[in-house]
């Protein structure tokens, strides 16, 4: 039997969140994922929060936050709270900080090099290219030798190997096997967090209940679901709904509202 990580009611009174990278302008897909939060939270007298994933400083422009607010502005939206990410880095390492306490974040210290090297070998030997957690095989010497070399740990989310099942919005029962899957790099080594962590501190910190997003995003959940649960409990997972992506050429043109200059 799988675990069935998301099991609220889908009834419930929801809080949504629409959670672009201002790291450019907003596009068809984005305004359209928007669109089917703000309209869900519509309809079911629940809440639409506009969250900015701005913890990636050197891409990260205020002008692009800026001008998303405008955009889905002009689309009619309006959101009932608006949180920056970059606002909200103590929340962050209050959460990083419990899951390397409980044995769940763990330092690892290969390059991009040496992962990308270890990846074809497992390939070429018809084996799935994940990471084979043999940072956790380290001793404390070994640990202390590498930093004595310079280099600096990026910390991994140790999965627990077991099939994550979830009741989907859109696609109905889902499910992935976690043991087909790479531990996820959730601090990079300059400290910055990734999304996979900052995107579930917030959902648990804000009571988000259901997350719509694109199919896109499938994978992560099972991910995520998991982060859930080390951080808040079985069940604190909210449901889950990946709609469709748009494919037409046109489509997944850059959108730009009539308002925007060329």
């Amino acid at each position: 039997m799988g675990d069935k990580g998301a099991n609220r009611n889908p009834l419930m009174t929801p809080v949504v969140r629409f959670a672009p990278s201002p790291t450019g302008r907003i596009h068809l897909g984005n305004a359209r994922t928007a669109v089917l939060n703000a309209l869900f939270a519509l309809q079911n007298s629940g809440r639409f929060i506009l969250r900015f994933d701005d913890t990636d400083a050197a891409r990260s422009r205020r002008a692009f936050a800026d001008g998303i607010e405008t955009d889905i502005a002009w689309l009619g939206l309006k959101p009932d709270l608006k949180v920056r990410q970059s606002e909200r880095l103590p929340l962050y390492d209050v959460a990083a900080d419990g899951l390397r306490a409980s044995g769940r974040l763990y330092p690892a210290y290969e390059s991009a090099e040496e992962l990308d090297r270890r990846r074809k070998r497992q390939q070429a030997r018809g084996l799935p290219p994940i990471y084979d957690r043999a940072a956790l095989k380290l001793t404390e010497a070994e640990r202390a030798a590498l930093e004595a070399e310079g280099r600096r740990p990026h910390w991994r989310f140790r999965l627990d190997h077991r099939v994550v099942e979830w009741d989907d919005l859109v696609r109905g029962p889902s499910h992935i096997d976690c043991a087909s899957l790479s531990d996820p790099v959730l601090v990079r080594e300059d400290g910055a967090y990734l999304y996979t962590l900052t995107s579930v501190v917030d959902d648990v910190d804000l009571g988000v209940t259901h997350v719509v997003r694109g199919e896109d995003h499938v994978t992560n959940t099972a991910v995520q679901i998991q982060i859930f649960e080390a951080l808040a409990g079985a069940g604190a997972a909210p449901v889950f709904g990946h709609h469709n992506l748009l494919t037409d050429a046109r489509a997944s043109s850059r959108w730009r509202s009539p308002r925007s200059p060329p």
